[in-house]
């Protein structure tokens, strides 16, 4: 599509290598345009950001300067309503004419090989879509039989195909243009058949999967910084993380380090990607997914190669990653020994005999707690006779009214906590900056789960026993 993405217009420092243009003048004249500010705004994936600013003689506006990141920007209005069109830099002089009312009709390109082929492509699939539209549309809620269903499909395919063959061909006779660059990395990759043995039987059900997965960014130079300021590059990495690849740690942290080796850690594209992966992760809900954010910040931003960053945000991140790291899935539960309500006895959460221990944390006077520690309840009457404990710690130190609630409850889960006089580090060993949190332990007290809600856990539990009795 011709306008895309999100628009978030702010400053913007980056260090890049083959991204960075010496020397650039790009004219523009817009028809509509009286004396007006414009701005000019550089793609960094999905978002746009201010880049420089000139002021319009009359229609027409000239930004220049010593230097320009090469990629896809935006010649922005901004009165009396935001407007942009895009425009591909990767040429030290640009030259181009447009109207105000219609970007793209308007447009003529006076000088600049990478946008007239990329405006070319713009119209071509302005074209193809116009084309579609009928189809699309006689297909909703299509009431005829399924040969003339298939009929239309077949038109449908047959645009579709006149897409790609415009595709390949422009990225074949345009192979030295970074617009033909950004067309590639949109196309899909072609998935060959899977192999099949003399009676035409499939001998690997899995290998498009695989194929698909190992070469989804075979169209990408990831060693041209300028193909991450283009929007497809975000939406095709986050695509590929989201939806292609299992969701799962480890897949993740492979598929990362892959990628980034591709850039050779360096750059814009390896700045992207390892900021996207530390940013999508670390605010990811999906359980066991912050490994992925502990792994990048380990093994790039404390080994001082998230360049970007300043040492503060360095060490903010760093200290963020190391206390999640102890509590990673996979890792033994952090050391418990912790009072229960007479404030007189410890119980050691190492001396839980359970094949699965939920250790909750929570407080009396938390409004979400009140509503699922007495589930939490029915659940472990549901399950302590088949092997599930609850070591509950309550996370106030001031302990009364913890202990009236409990007894007013009747909660006869392990409930312990630290004293006033006596207070313990589990707040900071496990990362507790909100209640309720729940983690599931193993027989060895290792986390087998964690960041779940109380009513997932009856789920997780019938998992967990079902798989140690098979």
């Amino acid at each position: 599509m011709f306008f895309i993405g999100i628009f978030l217009l702010s400053s913007c420092t980056t260090t890049t290598t083959t991204a960075q243009q010496e020397g650039y003048k790009i004219k523009v004249e817009i028809e509509g345009v009286n004396n007006d500010t414009v701005y000019l705004a550089n793609y960094f994936g999905q978002k746009l950001y201010y880049t420089d600013t000139a002021y319009a003689i009359g229609n027409k506006v000239v930004f220049e300067g010593d230097s320009l990141l090469g990629g896809k920007y935006a010649i922005v209005l901004l009165k009396p309503k935001t407007k942009y069109f895009e425009l591909i830099v990767a040429e030290p002089e640009i030259s181009i004419k447009t109207n105000k009312d219609d970007f793209l009709d308007a447009m003529d390109i006076i000088k600049s090989k990478e946008n007239k082929v990329f405006y070319d492509y713009v119209h071509f699939l302005t074209e193809r879509k116009a084309e579609m539209k009928p189809f699309e549309e006689q297909l909703k809620d299509f009431q005829g039989t399924k040969e003339e269903k298939d009929a239309i499909i077949e038109k449908l395919r047959a645009i579709n195909k006149k897409v790609i063959e415009e595709q390949n061909r422009l990225v074949d006779e345009h192979d030295d243009l970074l617009v033909s660059k950004f067309i590639n990395m949109g196309m899909q990759v072609k998935v060959p058949d899977p192999p099949k043995d003399e009676n035409g039987i499939i001998t690997d059900s899995t290998f498009q999967r695989r194929y698909y997965v190992n070469h989804y960014f075979d169209h990408f130079d990831f060693m041209d910084d300028r193909i991450s300021h283009d929007p497809i590059f975000y939406n095709k990495l986050n695509d590929f993380f989201t939806k292609v690849v299992y969701p799962t740690a480890d897949s993740i942290i492979f598929y990362g380090d892959v990628l980034i080796a591709k850039t050779s850690g360096k750059g814009d594209n390896f700045k992207f990607i390892a900021n996207y992966l530390s940013t999508m992760f670390d605010k990811q809900k999906r359980m066991g997914l912050d490994a992925v954010f502990v792994h990048i910040v380990e093994n790039y931003y404390m080994k001082d190669k998230g360049y970007w960053l300043d040492s503060a945000a360095t060490s903010k991140l760093t200290e963020k990653a190391m206390s999640l790291k102890p509590i990673l899935i996979g890792k033994k539960a952090p050391y418990l020994n912790l009072f229960d309500t007479t404030g007189t006895k410890r119980v050691q959460l190492y001396d839980v005999k359970a094949d699965v221990t939920v250790l909750y944390f929570w407080s009396s006077d938390c409004g979400h707690c009140q509503k699922t520690t007495p589930k939490l309840l029915e659940t472990y009457h549901k399950y302590k006779d088949k092997g599930v404990e609850v070591y509950a710690v309550g996370t106030e130190l001031e302990n009364d009214l913890w202990k009236k609630y409990i007894h007013d409850h009747n909660f006869d889960f392990i409930n312990v906590s630290d004293l006033p006089n006596i207070p313990d580090y589990f707040r900071t060993h496990y990362d507790i900056f909100a209640t309720p949190k729940i983690f599931i332990l193993d027989k060895d007290k290792v986390i087998i789960g964690k960041d779940i809600s109380v009513e997932q856990i009856e789920q997780f539990l019938e998992f967990e026993l079902k798989k140690r009795t098979n």
